[in-house]
């Protein structure tokens, strides 16, 4: 059975042409839906996404036909999306990736994307591989549209000057842990 080496739901996934390394760009935490003005929400929201399973092929995997589901479960557990892709293991490292137009958003709450696995051709039992948690919140009708990533309990901007305002007089640059 093939080992997941990395698993992740972001905005976008791009693969450089010259070297083929993989940057994901803005990892998806968390999705804001405004509510209209009779307090209902989007069944889907406007937020476009990706997904993204770096498998590696163990010894005699190459033989083997495996398959792989992504699911979006509700709060509830029940499931709101799946799509299915086919792993081809003639190569000992493979990357699966997918575009997802809309994320659900019909109830509140801690969604989760699931990742399982199968062996096609022997197997019917879907097997976890792993999870990845995305929280939906539904704001007020007139409140400010949040970008997908942001939301209420994000920190605070800082009130430091700027590296470059602390350089132009004389001190030193601030420092950031999170």
């Amino acid at each position: 059975m093939p080992r997941l080496i990395l698993f992740a739901a972001c905005s976008r996934v791009i693969v450089d042409a010259e070297d083929e390394t993989v940057t994901l760009v803005g990892l998806l935490e968390r999705v804001s839906v405004l509510r209209d003005a009779e307090g209902r929400v989007p069944t889907v929201a406007d937020v476009n996404w990706q997904h993204i399973a770096i498998w590696q092929a163990d010894d005699g995997d190459e033989d083997r036909t495996y398959e792989q589901r992504v699911e979006v479960l509700r709060p509830d557990r029940r499931q709101a999306a799946e799509v299915r892709h086919p792993l081809d293991l003639s190569r000992k490292m493979l990357r699966v990736y997918g575009a997802v137009a809309g994320f659900p958003s019909e109830v509140e709450g801690a969604y989760t994307i699931r990742l399982s696995s199968r062996n096609a051709l022997d197997d019917e039992t879907w097997q976890k591989v792993a999870e990845y948690p995305v929280t939906v919140r539904h704001a007020p009708a007139g409140a400010l549209p949040a970008t997908p990533n942001s939301g209420a309990d994000a920190p605070a901007p800082s009130a430091r000057p700027s590296r470059r305002a602390a350089r132009r007089r004389g001190g030193s640059s601030p420092t950031r842990t999170q």
